[in-house]
């Protein structure tokens, strides 16, 4: 029996992604050439198991071994084919579960209610991906490209889960085209006492591609993460609990959008609550937010309304954009401690790459030296704008060091 006939043909369940996860879940690579791979397991330092993953699907035994593979992985683990799928499409996939949390004699829900979450989850992954983008309390009109991309191509929908209705979304993460940022090699590079140029001393130069310093990860990963925030924003906004402004909220993903998307998502009179959560891929570890479920019960739902209603309302500040990449460079007047001028280097949108001034004072400018001290990833939020020759992030920026 070929294992792989009884899991769904585009989870993809690839020797490269086995590598992947083995790669992950402790196991050793101690043999490798292109027509295979030896990984091997070891448990209080002596050898646990052994296993060949073959690559090259030229060789005529080639089915057999990937079976036989898969077979005893099956038996290290003691899991079922669609145990081990799921562990495996996981390593470069973020989960999002959507369970609705209700009285149900035989563990289904009504047609209609099934077709307000999925629609509901769909909303919701579009205007997370908006907010990646162009943080904004409310949205209309034309969708970003990168947005629908991200519905229509990076996410799917997974098995329900046994034993509950609950719904699984799998967004898959892959390289983006620019996926660092590199450093920009001038005099601010070569300090060793000093993070602080002075705008006489700073030079800029037309030298060749840096070398990477910063890994900025790939945009499902940035979507998902908004998501996450984004909900959580929602339920402590909508519960007065939080302890960051709303302005500071749509930063994190919070819109009248995302609200609606749940108030679609709960409408259904015997619900209890709608429960979210999520798994992070484990080949990713860059900006995973300290969260893993949201519960959205009957305590919240009645909120819902009117903090759509508050946001749907706020005047809506010019257009943003939010760049991701690293600090390459720091400009300050003499005689000025408290304001500086920041320089960027990374990507907008989903791989756009770009670099962007933005003016600092305070604690932020702080920060924006504590992140070119230790290479810290950043992420900065305004209205991009042009000056002369270089591009520029004005208005209220949002600044953050070390996602």
């Amino acid at each position: 029996m070929n294992l792989l006939d009884s899991v769904a043909n585009d989870l993809e369940i690839t020797p490269r992604a086995i590598s992947s996860y083995l790669g992950t879940a402790g196991w050793e690579l101690s043999n490798a050439d292109k027509a295979a791979q030896i990984w091997e397991l070891y448990e209080a330092g002596k050898l646990a198991a052994r296993v060949m993953v073959p690559l090259d699907n030229g060789y005529v035994d080639f089915a057999r071994r990937y079976n036989e593979t898969l077979r005893s992985l099956c038996l290290i683990y003691d899991w079922d084919m669609h145990q081990l799928a799921t562990r495996i499409v996981q390593t470069n996939s973020d989960l999002f579960y959507i369970r609705a949390d209700q009285t149900s004699l035989d563990g289904s829900i009504p047609l209609r209610q099934a077709e307000n979450l999925l629609n509901g989850a769909s909303d919701m992954l579009l205007y997370a991906a908006w907010s990646t983008i162009s943080p904004r309390s409310h949205y209309s009109g034309k969708r970003p490209n990168a947005a629908k991309d991200f519905i229509e191509h990076d996410v799917r929908m997974g098995h329900t889960q046994r034993g509950s209705f609950i719904i699984t979304i799998l967004a898959r993460l892959e390289a983006d085209d620019q996926d660092s940022a590199g450093s920009e090699t001038s005099e601010t590079d070569d300090r060793s006492q000093s993070d602080v140029t002075k705008k006489s001393a700073a030079v800029e130069t037309d030298e060749a591609e840096p070398q990477v310093d910063v890994h900025i990860p790939p945009f499902q990963r940035r979507v998902m993460a908004t998501l996450a925030t984004g909900v959580q924003a929602a339920r402590e906004a909508a519960m007065q609990t939080g302890s960051v402004s709303v302005d500071d909220a749509v930063f994190q993903g919070l819109s009248a959008n995302l609200v609606k998307s749940i108030r679609r998502m709960t409408k259904y009179e015997g619900l209890r609550s709608l429960d979210l959560s999520f798994s992070w891929a484990p080949s990713e570890p860059a900006m995973r937010p300290d969260l893993e479920d949201v519960e959205i019960n009957r305590d919240v739902i009645p909120n819902l309304e009117p903090l759509q209603e508050r946001l749907g309302l706020r005047e809506l500040a010019p257009a943003t954009e939010t760049i991701f990449g690293q600090v390459i460079r720091l400009e300050r007047d003499d005689g000025d401690d408290d304001e500086g001028v920041v320089t960027i280097r990374g990507v907008i949108g989903k791989s756009t790459r770009r670099q962007a001034k933005v003016s600092l004072a305070g604690t932020k400018y702080d920060d924006a030296i504590r992140a070119h001290r230790q290479r810290l990833p950043v992420a900065a939020t305004g209205a991009l704008t042009r000056r002369g020759n270089a591009m520029w992030l004005e208005g209220d920026v949002h600044f953050e060091a070390g996602y």
